[in-house]
């Protein structure tokens, strides 16, 4: 239940074609989160470090939900779809700058996602709605976001930017204003039931600059400045957002909470099918559309599936009594669709 694309790097000023490149394979389209992020263990090209302002290596401690990255900060050339984004810092994730490990207030907020197993591929091309992967981060040092290592700790700082992590599709020449996940005319029909043992779709760049991507007849769903919509569920409002990096529709139900998985933590194990709806809200009020959607049992889906209507909660941990107040509409929400992400300037979502 992910989506995957090869990326192409190179040091900064290098030919495509250059042997001092490398292609990439299954790395992780993700809508929401921005900036490339890849393994130390499958990184071979030799890509410069990036330092911090004081001289120091610079590294990141990469916030997602439940989970963290940690890794030097490199500079490379990203070549994607005919595309190039030139000297581009990345995250490479597992290379810990001077030996050093997480910082105890990265490492404390939750867990660290050090291996190709468990990230589910070699790396994350975020092309989220923020040009950069921390605004704040250019104004002051912020814990749990980038640090300067030398030998003996590692020190929260400010970047410039130059330094911060950039979503890579904002610094394409042309079709750099949004992303679009095409699953609606590449793909055959996701079954509600079981899932599928092959499965493709078309990623494009930019929105309404060539004539593969306009946005016709789509509805839009403008966003806050945190990428967030709002989506009603059970009569109940719910922070929401879409999210091609999240392998389900994470979100919160008091009954479906007693039957979670046993064997894949944090998603719903239904006794049959489930056949649900929602109501998507832009930020702020304004259009607004129902949404079907589909929760199976996933420990009766075959191992040879890649694709499946999964669902759960967002954090593995809801109880009976419990709640939370955001619904993600993870990758599952691309099945049959054509989804627009917009990036920089006013942000929006379209299907």
């Amino acid at each position: 239940n992910q989506p995957y694309v090869s990326v192409t790097i190179c040091p900064p000023g290098s030919i495509n074609s250059s042997a001092n490149c490398q292609t990439i394979d299954h790395i992780i389209v993700d809508t929401g989160s921005s900036g490339l992020r890849l393994f130390n263990s499958t990184l071979t090209a030799k890509l410069p470090a990036v330092m911090a302002s004081n001289g120091k290596p610079l590294a990141e401690c990469g916030q997602f939900i439940t989970s963290y990255t940690w890794g030097a900060i490199r500079s490379a050339d990203i070549y994607i779809g005919g595309e190039v984004a030139r000297s581009v810092s990345i995250q490479n994730m597992g290379d810990h700058p001077n030996g050093k490990s997480a910082p105890s207030d990265c490492a404390g907020t939750g867990a660290e996602i050090n291996t190709v197993a468990a990230m589910g591929g070699n790396g994350l091309l975020g092309v989220g709605m923020p040009t950069v992967d921390c605004f704040s981060c250019l104004n002051s040092a912020i814990a749990q976001s980038y640090y300067a290592c030398d030998n003996s700790n590692c020190t929260a700082t400010q970047v410039t930017n130059t330094q911060v992590i950039k979503n890579p599709v904002s610094l394409f020449a042309v079709n750099n204003n949004g992303v679009i996940l095409d699953f609606k005319t590449q793909s055959p029909s996701v079954p509600t039931s079981g899932g599928l043992s092959s499965y493709g779709g078309v990623l494009y760049f930019g929105i309404n600059t060539q004539s593969n991507n306009t946005l016709g007849s789509a509805s839009k769903y403008p966003a806050d400045n945190y990428g967030t919509i709002n989506t009603n569920y059970g009569g109940v409002n719910y922070t929401s957002f879409i999210d091609s990096g999240s392998n389900g529709i994470f979100f919160p139900d008091r009954v479906l909470a007693a039957k979670q998985c046993t064997n894949a933590a944090g998603f719903y194990c239904p006794s049959s099918m489930l056949s649900l709806n929602a109501t998507n809200i832009a930020a702020g009020g304004g259009n607004s559309g129902n949404v079907p959607f589909y929760v199976e049992n996933i420990s009766r889906v075959s191992n040879s599936a890649v694709v499946v209507n999964a669902g759960g909660t967002a954090s593995g941990k809801i109880s009976p009594t419990s709640t939370t107040s955001t619904f993600d509409w993870g990758f599952p929400f691309y099945f049959g669709r054509r989804v627009y992400s917009s990036i920089g300037g006013s942000p929006y979502y379209a299907y």
